[in-house]
């Protein structure tokens, strides 16, 4: 067993003794993981976790958040302000819907708001309907070709809920995926073109998931949720990208600040255990995944004190 591994283990068995804790495989890996790098100059300062994408044949676009104000960056251009005014002390998350980058924010009202990034500009900050309301960061994934767009949040009584938006940017509410409570937000991903993982972290910090899709009338369906094997263990919430051939790879936050990870696989499945990500780098808050150009998953984090920092970690041949 690695020696990081059972200084995670001695942490959890302190800290958390009630419960199961991870177990590591001393010779899987998931994948060849890339080296951690800096993804933006030192002098900037983020709060909470950040959020990127890739658009338009691999531009990339980075968000966060800089105490209450949403800032976004360009390849390696200046940080710039979103503009209209957002104030949000969640940190926001990013979706490629159409191959334009889409932001949801949680207001101080507890309402989602969004605004799509187009042909170098933003449009205003519109408002999802007044009946959905969060006090935690939504969860985003295109499906159906990148037509549609689904998010799920958090809502007030910690339960899970979720809806979609089409191309006309109509919402249409999918209302609760039953069984869940959680203290924070859940994570969704796609495969099949429009099948869905949907995971959350319970009450008892462990991480679950529930299988849905879209059906015909455009409802939502989901089955019931079980444990994701291999036992993992979060202090924060779960995060998820979907690449490649179905792929959706999962990422979490442990209690001693390290990041792990589980991949699904639609031809064989979830992988045996849980993986710590490798480098030793460690974050205050929930890590983000994305996807760049449809075929490698990417990890960002929130350093130490407060870079952003990532490194790939895909692998498409299961």
């Amino acid at each position: 067993m690695r020696s990081s591994g059972r200084r995670f283990i001695a942490l959890i068995a302190a800290v958390m003794s009630a419960l199961l804790i991870l177990t590591i495989s001393p010779t899987a890996a998931l994948a060849d993981e890339g080296d951690w790098y800096d993804t933006l100059p030192t002098n900037v300062v983020t709060n909470d976790t950040p959020a990127a994408g890739t658009y338009n044949n691999g531009a990339r676009i980075i968000v966060y958040r800089n105490n209450e104000r949403l800032y976004y960056v360009i390849n390696a251009g200046a940080a710039v302000e979103i503009p209209g005014g957002a104030r949000t002390t969640a940190a926001p998350t990013l979706a490629m819907w159409n191959d334009i980058p889409v932001v949801f924010h949680v207001g101080t009202n507890d309402r989602l708001y969004y605004a799509l990034y187009i042909n170098g500009n933003w449009g205003s900050w519109l408002a999802l309907p007044g009946s959905v309301l969060t006090r935690s960061t939504p969860s985003l994934t295109a499906f159906n070709n990148h037509a549609f767009l689904l998010v799920t949040f958090r809502g007030t009584n910690n339960h899970i809920y979720t809806g979609w938006m089409d191309t006309s940017l109509v919402w249409h509410g999918g209302g609760e995926i039953p069984g869940a409570t959680t203290e924070n937000s859940p994570a969704v991903g796609v495969y099949n073109g429009a099948e869905f993982l949907a995971m959350h972290r319970g009450t008892n910090s462990r991480l679950y998931v529930s299988f849905g899709y879209l059906r015909p009338d455009g409802t939502l369906f989901w089955n019931n949720w079980f444990e994701i094997p291999g036992g993992g263990i979060s202090q924060s919430r779960p995060v998820a990208t979907s690449y490649g051939n179905g792929m959706i790879d999962v990422a979490v936050r442990a209690y001693d600040g390290s990041i792990w990870w589980q991949q699904y696989s639609p031809r064989s499945g979830w992988f045996v255990n849980w993986q710590p990500v490798r480098g030793g780098e460690v974050s205050p808050s929930a890590p983000f995944l994305w996807t760049y150009l449809g075929i490698q998953a990417v990890l960002y984090i929130r350093g130490l004190p407060s870079g952003i920092f990532g490194k790939t970690l895909s692998d498409n041949n299961r």
